[in-house]
């Protein structure tokens, strides 16, 4: 009995729209990570954990045509999910204002900071966070007090003698 073969993906030629595309991973604007580990555009450009649906979003704002991914991942981040491909140039003519695909990952970059899902984030954090801050450093003062005003004592280390 033959096994009939499916008709391997590496062999099969992609369709001519996905050819021409640019893909974004999230890391490539990460600026958690160094350059060996994918960034792309230099760290002061960069955004702290991108996420690909953020990416996703500038590219609907901006009106770029984009096609979202997201069961694909960057083969460095094994456990981050998703990926854009961007359609940049047509018949290798930039057909947007961004000349080079670095040019549009500094925009997209520079524009995730501005979105609302990070804004509101960014006010649960800062509000949650005062109030756990100021409530710590109350335990701390009191804590402190306690036991005598925070004096520090040297231990001695070393082996027991026998």
């Amino acid at each position: 009995m033959s096994k009939q073969q499916k008709p391997s993906s590496a062999s099969s030629p992609p369709p001519e729209s996905v050819k021409r595309t640019q893909i974004i991973y999230p890391v490539y604007i990460d600026k958690n990570k160094s350059l060996s580990e994918g960034r792309r555009i230099p760290k002061d450009k960069c955004v702290e954990n991108p996420k690909a649906s953020e990416i996703v979003d500038i590219c609907e704002y901006l009106k770029i045509p984009y096609e979202f991914e997201p069961t694909k991942r960057h083969p460095q981040e094994p456990f981050e999910f998703g990926r854009v491909r961007v359609l940049l140039k047509k018949d290798h003519v930039p057909q947007l204002q961004w000349k080079t695909k670095q040019d549009l990952l500094i925009h997209i970059a520079s524009l995730i900071p501005n979105l609302q899902t990070r804004l509101a984030s960014k006010e649960e954090a800062s509000s949650s966070t005062s109030g756990a801050a100021s409530s710590s450093a109350t335990t701390t003062s009191t804590a402190a007090a306690k036991s005598g005003g925070g004096s520090k004592q040297k231990s001695k280390g070393g082996k027991k003698k026998k």
